[in-house]
């Protein structure tokens, strides 16, 4: 039903040179593409899970957090905490991309495949690409962009 772990990393990169250039902000791209691998370290350790489905997300990060510093070099932890602190304009930027590009992915699956993924878990496909439109508010570009992406959505699935 879902992209796995490395689909959705490989993507991220992606989608961050892509939408980078049209920012209109002062953001560091070399700080920004590592902060999007490094979230997925924990992830590979206690599994993803979708945050929308759970009555307590924060558990589930933090479970993820730990796991993460776990395994990182000493290299990466301040990176990650930045990330994770969700203060500078890269670590804004990485959680957009983080939260755009799997909705993204539900315009180029089959239909009926997202729509039933979405289902199993027992939420209206809308009502969770508009629960991540708060990650777009700090960059104008941004949020029209995932304002446009909601359009499409809600145009392909009702």
């Amino acid at each position: 039903f879902r992209d796995s772990v490395a689909d959705h990393v490989g993507a991220l990169p992606i989608v961050a040179a892509y939408l980078y250039p049209d920012l209109k902000e002062d953001v560091d791209i070399g700080k920004v593409l590592p902060m999007l691998a490094l979230p997925a370290i924990g992830e590979m350790t206690v599994g993803d899970v979708l945050t929308v489905t759970l009555s307590n997300p924060q558990d589930e990060i933090n479970t993820a957090h730990r796991a993460a510093l776990s395994f990182l070099p000493p290299v990466y932890i301040s990176r990650y905490e930045e990330y994770e602190g969700y203060e500078t304009t890269e670590s804004k930027f990485a959680h957009s991309i983080d939260k755009i590009s799997p909705n993204l992915y539900e315009l180029i699956i089959d239909k009926d495949i997202a729509q039933a993924r979405y289902e199993h878990f027992g939420f209206d496909i809308i009502e969770a690409v508009k629960k991540d439109r708060s990650k777009m508010e700090w960059n104008k570009f941004l949020l029209e962009f995932y304002d446009e992406l909601i359009s499409q959505i809600e145009a392909r699935f009702h």
